[in-house]
């Protein structure tokens, strides 16, 4: 972005590392949205993450991960690192044929990672009650040879719960009703009308939406593979405007003009 150009050329790789300020007490509260059908899994999710100390936008990221060697997904909200970290557990630490496999495990594991998050430094001062987390997995099963779903809830110390098929939003919509979605289309809608309600509540009760909106698809190939699809197709509208609060909280542009401007245009 020209915008931010000449502060860009000022930060080197081996600074990158100072940012981490910005993760401090950091939530990834999030717009994630799916339809799990036994045929299929679509997944919207959007990129921005926000800080848990002011909810002004921290970076972008991205909130699904795939693991296409046994057909699985594995999304989050709330507290950023956990589902990220449960991933990288089940990629590298776990033996398990699939999803159902994985949910044996799943429950401890998570315990695990969320017990070793909270004793970290970042959240030293945070109470217990001040920081939630929720991971879902999606997935085939090789026994009933359909998709299905569990999530795992840091409220609930990440008890499995089996998913039901259909349409689900995170946020919900103010109304309390999933409206009716037929195609990528609707879906979209709603995901542009979720950010338009969270962007008129105040901005701590925000859960903060925005950046681009990336689309998962989960579906099985004739001759037995699950293919996962992921890619960005659609860019919210202030995407520049989020990108710039990001820049502006580097550490330095701490009191540069335009970093200030860049805050104050959502107080």
């Amino acid at each position: 972005m020209a915008y931010f150009t000449d502060w860009q050329n000022r930060f080197s790789v081996e600074r990158l590392p100072g940012v981490r300020i910005t993760r401090r007490k950091l939530k990834i509260m999030t717009a994630l949205n799916w339809d799990l059908e036994p045929e299929y899994v679509l997944i919207l999710s959007d990129s921005l993450a926000i800080s848990g100390e002011d909810h002004r936008p921290c970076f972008m990221t991205t909130k699904v991960f795939s693991l296409p060697h046994v057909g699985l997904c594995i999304a989050g909200t709330g507290a950023q690192p956990l589902a990220e970290r449960f991933w990288a557990h089940a990629n590298s630490k776990c033996i398990f044929e699939d999803i159902a496999h994985l949910n044996n495990y799943a429950p401890t594991i998570l315990c695990a990672i969320w017990e070793e998050m909270l004793s970290h430094p970042d959240y030293a001062d945070v109470e217990a009650d001040e920081i939630t987390g929720t991971v879902y997995c999606y997935g085939w099963s090789e026994e009933k040879e359909v998709f299905v779903g569990f999530a795992y809830r840091s409220i609930n110390d990440f008890v499995s719960e089996e998913m039901h098929y259909g349409t689900a939003l995170k946020p919900p919509p103010n109304s309390g009703e999933v409206p009716e979605i037929n195609g990528l289309t609707d879906f979209l809608s709603v995901l542009i009308e979720q950010k338009r309600e969270d962007r008129e509540r105040p901005r701590m009760e925000r859960v903060g939406i925005g950046g681009d909106v990336i689309m998962t698809l989960m579906s099985r190939t004739d001759d037995g593979f699950t293919v996962i699809e992921q890619r960005p197709f659609f860019r919210f509208e202030d995407f520049d405007l989020d990108w710039d609060a990001i820049l502006a909280r580097l550490p330095e542009n701490d009191g540069h003009p335009r970093a200030i401007y860049a805050l104050a245009r959502d107080p």
